[in-house]
């Protein structure tokens, strides 16, 4: 029997408050550019909403969600193309940045003083919109039914964890980072879904001989949720992380240690030099 992550949310308001995310993921990206000549984070928006994009377009591609499948965003509705790029920013981007502002605070004791609070406080802020949103579109008509378990989304997952895997551990301290990474991704989906699992705006379950979907068994809710956050977020989605980290864009530090990478010493040498210049 093949289960199917099914939602209502796509037209209830979900876009509208990752747009604001979205805002707020970039306006932290640009802080740490700005103030602390930081530019990990703008990598890492820029990651994830490049990755997501080509994520929701191999799913667009195989019919994953729906063949007419839209999103709504200030009444507007979006498809093909247009819902790519948007779902490409406001997830992935928000994405992106969130699991590896968690993933920094963990690493690195001095930001974890400096930015702590205002994680939890965007965390606090995310966990509200998905109620609201929740609670707008449970009951709703079904926007979208994605198979979990199909053979083309199992190789698409085995493709973003291997690629993950692989490349993150080509470079010294790899596995840590990986490991820290992903906790952000669990920690975000679960602030995300899990509301809206709770609302019924999304719920696991299979289709029905009439073509309907039913919610599956609360046990079976319960672990295919928890497949969701582990598995698919946060082990599917490694390599949102791990390409940039391979090619020396990001990394993850201890200020209290001397850098482990003379490329990544150099490359933040080159960066301040051309940020001081034209600022």
């Amino acid at each position: 029997m093949n289960f199917f992550a099914v939602r209502s949310f796509d037209h209830g308001g979900f876009y509208e408050t990752r747009l604001v995310l979205m805002v707020a993921a970039l306006l932290v990206s640009l802080y740490f550019l700005r103030f602390q000549r930081d530019p990990r984070y703008v990598f890492m928006f820029t990651s994830g909403a490049v990755f997501q994009a080509l994520l929701e377009a191999i799913y667009s591609y195989l019919g994953f969600r729906a063949v007419d499948h839209s999103i709504l965003i200030f009444g507007l509705k979006l498809e093909d193309t247009s819902k790519v790029l948007i779902q490409g920013l406001t997830e992935g981007g928000v994405l992106g940045v969130m699991s590896f502002w968690f993933a920094d605070l963990l690493s690195d004791p001095e930001r974890r003083k400096q930015t702590q609070e205002a994680f939890v406080l965007v965390c606090a802020v995310i966990v509200g919109m998905s109620v609201v949103v929740g609670i707008q579109s449970s009951g709703a008509p079904v926007t979208a039914a994605r198979p979990m378990f199909g053979p083309y989304a199992v190789v698409v997952l085995l493709i973003g964890m291997a690629a993950g895997a692989e490349l993150g551990t080509m470079r010294e301290g790899g596995k840590r980072a990986l490991l820290y990474f992903g906790c952000g991704l669990m920690l975000y989906s679960v602030l995300t879904f899990a509301p809206l699992n709770i609302a019924g705006a999304q719920f696991m379950g299979p289709k029905g001989a009439a073509g309907g979907f039913s919610p599956a068994q609360l046990p079976f809710q319960i672990l295919l949720s928890l497949w969701t956050h582990v598995i698919e977020d946060g082990a599917g989605k490694l390599h949102y992380f791990a390409i940039p980290f391979c090619f020396g864009m990001v990394e993850l530090r201890n200020r209290n240690r001397e850098p482990d990478e003379p490329v990544q010493d150099l490359l933040e040498q080159s960066y301040r030099s051309s940020v001081a210049s034209s600022w």
